[in-house]
């Protein structure tokens, strides 16, 4: 399959969230005035079927509605249908601003990175997420956006996502791949992002720590693991007792 340069894909699974994600189809609709772009769409095998939504749709390449493993499986799957230089992530509910084009256009004359992101405002507060960040600094602080952000299609073809994790497979990849990742931070906000997902559920917490701990032992080694282990636990235990 030849790579179509200049393009990006905008992969969006989603699960019984047909409101939601038509609202995110049609922000990048008005933003790209249907060029440039191409949109996958992976459903869990939703009981609200998206069907009827997406015939109103244009520029969608492929689209499916079955079970999967979870929200990384469905990356990964969607990932042999992308035929663009470059690839994207949303979720039902996220939109893209008129700034996101701008980005996209500087993520292609800027060539040399193989992921690019921007900040993101959470959709009904004032919370701005997402920093330039330091490999120095990581696995401990990563103030990335994966919402939204940019990826090179064949470096993410090569590194996929490990489908075996729940919530922190996006923060696992970039750990996984630290030493060929060339990361780039634009310093605009470019998206509204739903709040309420998976990762910021406090029930999800331990989880979520749990899971970083395996991924740090794995690309770092036990002594990091341990410490973050350790002082992500302390958190919880003193924001209990107040």
């Amino acid at each position: 399959m030849k790579e179509k340069k200049n393009k990006i894909t905008f992969i969006i699974a989603t699960k019984n969230d047909s409101l939601n994600l038509l609202k995110t189809l049609k922000s990048i609709e008005k933003v790209f005035k249907r060029k440039n772009y191409e949109l996958i769409i992976k459903d869990a095998d939703s009981t609200d079927k998206p069907d009827k939504i997406l015939k109103k749709i244009k520029n969608i390449t492929y689209y499916t509605s079955k079970k999967d493993e979870g929200i990384y499986d469905a990356w990964n799957y969607s990932m042999q249908y992308v035929a663009t230089e470059y690839v994207s992530f949303l979720g039902a509910g996220d939109k893209i601003n008129p700034n996101y084009k701008k980005f996209f256009d500087f993520c292609v004359l800027k060539k040399k990175s193989n992921f690019y992101y921007c900040k993101a405002n959470l959709i009904g507060t004032k919370i701005i997420i997402g920093k330039k960040t330091n490999k120095k600094l990581w696995p401990f602080i990563m103030p990335i956006v994966h919402v939204g952000g940019i990826f090179k299609s064949n470096f993410l073809k090569k590194n996929n996502y490990n489908a075996a994790l729940k919530i922190s497979g996006d923060y696992e990849v970039f750990l996984r791949t630290k030493e060929t990742i060339n990361i780039c931070f634009y310093d605009r906000i470019c998206i509204q992002m739903k709040p309420g997902g998976i990762s910021q559920n406090p029930k999800m917490t331990v989880l979520k720590i749990n899971e970083m701990f395996i991924s740090i032992r794995k690309n770092y080694n036990i002594v990091l693991a341990l410490l973050y282990y350790l002082l992500n636990m302390m958190i919880i235990f003193f924001k209990k007792r107040k």
